[in-house]
């Protein structure tokens, strides 16, 4: 028989072992007689291998994820396993450390997410604003040069009255405004 049973099983689940393989069939509660044929050193090269930057991969089971983790070990203090025993205190004190770890890297992972998307909307509104200011300069610019082309077309006619000579009409040239809008 062991005392805090659940921080043992805690760990099992934070380093991803099945229910099935720790549990009692059908239940949560642990079978320390299947549990401790887990603790070897594959177990503690899982504990030295943890990334708790790489554990969102993957599908979860509800009993993997960090709320039910949290929960799991509530109520248990760091001084009543200390009494029980030491080594039970440091594993429970390395699974806390995970779970905290796991939620601070959730949390900036969320936070930097959300900053990238302000960003990507400042962006695109920017984007907007610059393209509406193009278009209506574009649309002054136009109008400037057709009324001033115009005019010359009508100076024109009054010399071509006398003079008999016709000059060539031109163009809106679009890749010169653009350039000088850019």
């Amino acid at each position: 028989m062991i005392k805090m049973e659940r921080v043992l099983q805690t760990l099992f689940y934070v380093l991803k072992y099945e229910r099935e393989q720790i549990c009692e069939p059908g239940t949560n509660k642990l079978d320390w007689k299947r549990a401790k044929t887990l603790i070897d050193d594959d177990l503690f090269y899982k504990m030295g291998d943890f990334d708790f930057t790489k554990q969102g991969t993957g599908d979860f089971k509800e009993y993997q994820k960090l709320t039910f983790l949290k929960k799991n070990l509530e109520g248990i203090t760091e001084e009543s396993i200390d009494e029980y025993c030491v080594v039970m205190c440091k594993i429970f004190k390395w699974v806390q450390l995970a779970i905290e770890l796991r939620i601070d890297d959730v949390v900036s992972r969320r936070d930097a997410k959300a900053e990238q998307r302000r960003e990507r909307e400042a962006v695109i509104q920017r984007e907007q604003k610059r393209t509406e200011q193009f278009e209506e300069e574009l649309r002054e610019s136009k109008a400037a040069f057709e009324e001033k082309q115009e005019l010359e077309a009508a100076k024109e006619e009054d010399e071509e009255a006398s003079e008999g000579e016709k000059k060539e009409k031109l163009e809106f040239n679009l890749d010169e405004f653009t350039f000088e809008f850019e």
